[in-house]
């Protein structure tokens, strides 16, 4: 028998994992800033619930308009981390600026011996 938990846990990457307690129809923004809100790496489109009954939930988006996963008794948000972002150098634009000069050319150089 599964024991009742009218408490919300907050974890990932938030200010502070913690433990609140349940207010009915409060969002999962609500709950987010009563745990001092998301780290500078969370990544806030990424939301997901765990509901006691062993369900998942997710944000989801179309568009501008975000819809956040609906709060329950004993609901566990987990704000995952952003993935790192990898850095663009002027070296990978030089090297893609060198290849499509080099296919434009050869493209040129082609339809000419071939008319």
């Amino acid at each position: 028998v599964l024991k009742y938990v009218a408490a919300i846990k907050i974890v990932g990457s938030v200010s502070v994992n913690t433990e609140i307690p349940y207010v009915k129809g409060k969002s999962v923004r609500y709950y987010i800033n009563k745990a001092g809100g998301k780290n500078h790496n969370g990544w806030k489109r990424k939301i997901y619930n765990y509901y006691p009954n062993g369900t998942l939930n997710t944000t989801k988006r179309f568009l501008f308009i975000k819809k956040y996963p609906k709060v329950l008794p004993g609901t566990v948000i987990n704000i995952p981390q952003k993935p790192e972002k990898k850095e663009h150098n002027g070296g990978n634009i030089v090297t893609l600026a060198s290849v499509t000069t080099s296919m434009t050319t050869m493209i040129a150089v082609l339809s000419q011996l071939f008319k």
